[in-house]
């Protein structure tokens, strides 16, 4: 630890923060506000041109100079100064946002030094120091299908720490792949914006799982501590829930009073089924046709082991609502609705707090055409999972179905936040909500991000249809149609208005008008 530099002329002053120049480093009073250095330099550029309205281009030559940087990208990092300087995107202190023309910085602006304490240096977390980040990595497992094991736990592990209101838990879509890079504990970290990590390896040995799980710190890879579990198939689950408790008392949170219940009213009968439900949970988030058999296949055998199982009749519902939704497989549809929709209820009919069931109930709901529920369902979500990255992104949707444009808006912002490196389904939501606020060059471009990630993907290129036609590039929206008929040949105009109720008919008018303009054939009309 060393004392701090003194202020100079050199130094931006916008209290209570202090820009130190010649160290590259943001103070607020004694301590160090942890940025990377990319974003210190585009804070840097922004306060030395206060109250001034910097096009975007203008800011990236400046900082990024000649290097490609997406417009996704760069909002990530106004995210992070936003989170360093606590400020609100809403109503701004500091960083101001014109949408669709670059930003300005508010804050009145110093250059003259002030006289110095003489502190000591502090790291401090990534984002609101009064809202830890934690971020969990894949656990380590055996090859093959305990691998998938492994990833199933730590998944299952997100899903409950994200119900933690005082914690700001990364998607593990985002985890996961930064992970998987090669990156070191300190690079995932500063990527994810997350000072804590969690990591930990599975074991399956006959009906036992042997599970150990580190809490780090990315700083310095300090383990702040470990514990090893042996779990039998009558106390896996509470084995996970003693390991939520004690990751968020370690990081001085309160898990809310609401959700401190036992997950399930009864274990698995066995560990094969916790084990095949798992496996199916992870594969159905792969979104493809070959996983999503798989995974179905995975689900109908632990229900044929156990047949009150909550959890493998809500994954069932909601593998084949996304099915229907996205036609992965082509063996379900809407048509079929009744089916999933009784899967759900089933899981709700053993145990009415199953969880997950708010996500569920909104993908079968959005998939069935019921919006008012689906609505429902998501905002409960939110309530529910505070943290979770999906919660929000199926929010957005509900909002922009229903034609509430600038809340799905600020629900996919919420999204990102917990998303830092999106997957294709967030990526999905936010280029609709994009599209819907006529932001056409930017929903453009993340379908595209989207369908480079998952090209079954259909809905995003419904919205890169829209938002091509919408910019005059005609002929890209009709090769964008012609390869949305390649994937799925069935395709009418039908995909392009069921996202929307009738209370959104000027969003469906526009859809269905870049549908025809594009050469997609046309759908009966079916009321909904």
């Amino acid at each position: 630890m060393g004392e701090a530099a003194l202020p100079s002329e050199d130094d931006f002053h916008f209290p209570p923060f202090r820009l130190d120049v010649a160290n590259e480093r943001l103070w607020r009073g004694t301590q160090v506000v942890a940025l990377r250095p990319k974003a210190y330099a585009l804070l840097r550029f922004l306060a030395a041109n206060p109250n001034r309205l910097i096009p975007q281009a203008e800011v990236m030559q400046a900082v990024w100079r000649h290097q490609h940087l997406s417009d996704g990208l760069l909002r990530g990092y106004v995210r992070e100064l936003r989170s360093a300087l606590g400020d609100d995107a809403k109503a701004p202190r500091y960083i101001e946002t014109a949408s669709g023309r670059g930003y300005r910085f508010l804050a009145a602006v110093t250059r003259a030094a002030t006289t110095p304490a003489a502190p000591q240096e502090e790291k401090v977390a990534f984002g609101d120091p009064g809202r830890p980040s934690i971020a969990v990595l894949p656990f380590d497992g055996e090859q093959g299908e305990a691998d998938l094991l492994g990833r199933g736990v730590a998944a299952e592990l997100v899903a409950e720490l994200a119900r933690n209101i005082d914690l700001r838990v990364v998607s593990q879509h985002s985890s996961f792949a930064v992970a998987e890079s090669g990156a070191s504990l300190a690079e995932i970290g500063e990527r994810l914006r997350s000072r804590y990590l969690v990591d930990g390896t599975v074991r399956r040995d006959g009906e036992l799982l042997r599970i150990r799980v580190e809490l780090i710190d990315s700083y310095d890879s300090r383990i702040v501590w470990s514990s090893q579990h042996t779990s039998s198939n009558t106390d896996v689950l509470t084995t996970r829930d003693e390991i939520v408790r004690r990751i968020a008392g370690s990081l001085l949170s309160r898990v809310r009073a609401a959700e401190g219940r036992q997950a399930l009213a009864r274990p698995p009968k066995t560990i094969d089924v916790y084990d095949l439900t798992l496996q199916a949970m992870s594969l159905r988030l792969r979104f493809r046709s070959d996983t999503t058999r798989q995974a179905r296949s995975l689900l109908e055998k632990a229900l044929a082991i156990d047949a009150e199982y909550p959890p493998a009749w809500l994954e069932l519902g909601r593998l084949n609502a996304i099915d229907a939704e996205f036609q992965l497989t082509g063996e379900w549809d809407r048509d079929r609705a009744p089916e999933f929709l009784a899967q759900v209820r089933r899981a709700i009919a053993l145990d009415p707090e199953v969880p997950g069931v708010s996500r569920a109930l909104w993908q079968t709901n959005f998939t069935a055409r019921k919006y008012a529920e689906a609505l429902a369902a998501a905002e409960r979500g939110v309530v529910l999972g505070p943290s979770d990255a999906a919660c929000w992104c199926h929010l957005s949707m509900s909002q922009l179905s229903l034609g509430q444009v600038q809340q799905s808006l600020d629900s996919s912002e919420r999204m990102l936040d917990l998303a830092p490196v999106p997957p294709a389904w967030a990526l999905h939501a936010r280029a609709g909500a994009l599209w819907g606020d006529v932001r056409l060059e930017e929903a453009a471009q993340v379908a595209d991000e989207c369908l480079t990630k998952a090209p079954l993907f259909r809905p995003a290129r419904v919205y890169r249809i829209c938002a091509l036609y919408e910019l005059n590039r005609i002929d890209e929206a009709r090769q964008e149609a012609a390869a949305m008929l390649a994937f799925h040949p069935n395709s009418t105009t039908e995909a392009f208005e069921c996202a929307f109720d009738r209370r959104a008919e000027p969003l469906r008018r526009r859809s269905l008008g870049a549908a025809a303009a594009a050469g997609i054939p046309c759908a009966e009309r079916k009321d909904h």
